[in-house]
């Protein structure tokens, strides 16, 4: 399990003494940008569980961050497109959302799981994020969104097939 930051445990990057406020806008302004992709056939699915079920999977340092009094695991399924040198292709994630040391919000992931190993090897190595490269298929069929995904090195946790189907909203 690591954060999604460069260091581990270290879920955030300003100081303060109060949780931040959501809000639409960056709580900072981004001076370098790390990467740049874009998204699509993104779905966000979420579920609420007990906090004391999740923190203890979370590192010290690191506080689940609630809403309305439950932690929230989800499962995110997307196509990645327009990541400098890598081809399209998909990811699966599985997150929380925390608060970190400097009571500034973060997501920590569980795991990654994506269709191309060279942004898994560079995930892996640059972020020290917990990626696995996967055989994965993303298709659309009558508004209903396909995702099938199954891990490429056996012993790794979800060995078997994983197949999910989110329903496209049509706009009204």
């Amino acid at each position: 399990m690591f954060c999604a930051s460069n260091l581990l445990a270290e879920a955030a990057t300003a100081s303060g003494t109060e949780v931040r406020p959501v809000t639409p806008a960056a709580p900072q302004p981004v001076m370098r940008v790390a990467m740049s992709q874009t998204w699509r056939r993104l779905t966000f699915l979420h579920w609420p569980y007990e906090p004391a079920l999740v923190q203890p999977l979370l590192p010290s340092g690191l506080v689940l961050d609630t809403c309305d009094g439950a932690a929230w695991i989800g499962l995110v399924l997307f196509e990645i497109y327009n990541l400098r040198g890598v081809l399209h292709f998909p990811e699966t994630n599985v997150r929380t959302y925390v608060i970190g040391p400097d009571e500034s919000r973060a997501v920590w992931f569980f795991s990654l799981d994506a269709a191309r190993l060279a942004a898994v090897l560079g995930a892996r190595g640059a972020y020290h994020l917990p990626y696995f490269w996967a055989k994965m298929r993303v298709a659309s069929e009558e508004g209903t969104i396909h995702y099938r995904s199954r891990r490429k090195r056996p012993g790794f946790p979800l060995r078997r097939d994983n197949h999910w189907s989110t329903m496209r909203r049509k706009s009204t």
